[in-house]
């Protein structure tokens, strides 16, 4: 008999409590955490009581691997989607949202479940999803996700225009790492960032015609071929690219450097996604490069090595693609993120601890103002090794006196640890409150790769502020001239 892990087993019974007192709920799990066995389980002990089961999915990969679950724990299931023979008699049925929303507007009566699983639930707010929910007005809808908020980063709840009433929080990918059941992420990421100024944005996120021109250039690519081989050589790597030229290109400056790779896109098939996946887990493929594609339902766990190359604003799509990579595997003792598209900068570390809402709110936890105030690391410049101040590191290596400053090196790749990007966002911070004029915040803006708008956005908030402040203080000397006249 297969046993879930503890936090699956406590998340099993956080989401069985949360369905007796809402509707609709949310569950959250880090990528890689098991959450189609955790699903997969509830929908076999609902289909044992008798519940009417649906798990909808937006991915033919995704439709396969609850399949496969269902099939491990013995459940009987149909598959709703084109190529399959329907079986209406068994109690769970796993759908194509893209075919179920169809089916379901035609025959409603042939399509009654008590039960709604939506797998990537982060997606559900399409229009498709919420068709399906409202023609199942009396079941109740479980999502499940690793990132409990939109691409263009809105909150799943009601509040936020979504239909979720709660949400059930499993382990952090930090409490999943140190238990195990995720490897660490080791960061290698630019010096000089991007300049994407000139890019102009388009549905919450940067252009992606535009993107690609600033991006696709032999430098960065010829770039990206260097660094994995001097970082990563022979790692099992996927890349994420703006378009399909662009992970051509890619695929083409690998394959010329005798590192055999190919590129995927939604014209290929799942069974030419799926060979290729197996191609790459064998060895005969080094890195797979994509684009719009393998951000959900890939589950690979020999992928050692994410290479960045498409800069992003969306928090989601960045914590979905390197979770890719994070899957323990025999091979491998961490996952490499190769980020020439500087997003760790603008997202911070895939394993920080974040605060999700319905409401779609994001940040980080405030640790209190006396935890850790005393205490100092230091990190050693040869091994990385992060440990109290000493004069060698537990590795033997001799530390420097002073305190190490980072390397600025053009076009080079270097490790990124938190407390470097702490000093990082700290120094930004000071550059970004000192400008004085819209043009030093417009030159700002192109050395972070933000745009004008920004710039002229902040520009408004500081003469506000300034408008704020000469008001006050004409107030206060109107008060004290009036106290003087009398």
């Amino acid at each position: 008999m297969f046993e879930l892990r503890p936090y699956q087993q406590e998340g099993v019974s956080d989401i069985r409590t949360m369905l007796s007192q809402v509707r609709a709920g949310v569950y959250v799990c880090p990528t890689g955490a098991g959450k189609t066995v955790t699903f997969g389980w509830i929908a076999r002990c609902a289909a044992e009581m008798g519940t009417r089961v649906q798990i909808l999915a937006h991915r033919d990969s995704l439709i396969k691997q609850a399949g496969r679950k269902l099939t491990e724990y013995g459940v009987e299931h149909g598959i709703i989607m084109a190529g399959y023979t329907p079986k209406p008699h068994c109690p769970v049925q796993v759908g194509s949202v893209q075919t179920m929303v169809r089916r379901i507007k035609k025959n409603p009566h042939l399509y009654q479940f008590d039960l709604v699983i939506i797998d990537e639930g982060h997606l559900s707010m399409a229009k498709s999803y919420r068709d399906i929910v409202d023609a199942l007005p009396d079941a109740s809808i479980l999502a499940v996700t690793a990132t409990p908020s939109r691409l263009d980063g809105k909150g799943l709840g009601t509040h936020a225009g979504g239909f979720y009433d709660q949400m059930v929080l499993g382990p952090t990918t930090r409490e999943l790492i140190d238990m195990g059941n995720l490897v660490q992420p080791v960061v290698y990421a630019p010096a000089e960032q991007l300049d994407l100024s000139a890019v102009k944005m388009k549905g919450g996120d940067y252009d992606a015609e535009q993107l690609a021109a600033v991006v696709d250039r032999p430098t960065i690519t010829g770039s990206a071929v260097e660094h994995y081989r001097r970082i990563c050589d022979g790692v099992p790597a996927i890349g994420w690219c703006v378009n399909i030229k662009h992970a051509e290109h890619a695929a083409a400056e690998f394959n010329a450097a005798g590192i055999a790779s190919i590129a995927l896109h939604g014209e290929h098939t799942g069974e030419e996604r799926d060979a290729a996946m197996a191609a790459l887990e064998s060895g005969e493929l080094k890195v797979v490069f994509f684009c719009q594609l393998l951000v959900e339902g890939v589950d690979c766990p020999a992928i050692g090595a994410v290479i960045m190359l498409r800069p992003t604003m969306s928090l989601v799509s960045y914590l979905q693609v390197i979770g890719r990579g994070l899957r323990p595997h025999p091979n491998k003792k961490v996952c490499y993120v190769l980020d020439h598209a500087g997003l760790t900068f603008r997202h911070g570390l895939a394993d920080e601890e974040r605060e999700w809402t319905l409401d779609g709110m994001r940040k980080q936890k405030r640790k209190k103002k006396d935890a850790g105030a005393n205490v100092r690391i230091a990190q050693c410049p040869e091994c990385f090794c992060v440990f109290p101040p000493a004069p060698f590191c537990p590795n033997g290596h001799e530390m420097p006196k002073r305190e190490r400053e980072i390397e600025h090196v053009d076009g080079e790749l270097q490790e990124i640890t938190p407390e470097m990007a702490a000093q990082m966002k700290r120094s930004k911070q000071k550059e970004i409150t000192k400008a004085k004029t819209l043009d030093e915040l417009k030159a700002l803006a192109a050395k972070y790769g933000y745009s004008e708008k920004w710039a002229e956005i902040k520009w408004g908030f500081k003469e506000r502020a300034r408008e704020r402040f000469q008001g006050s203080r004409d107030k206060y000397f109107e008060s004290l001239f009036a106290a003087y006249d009398r």
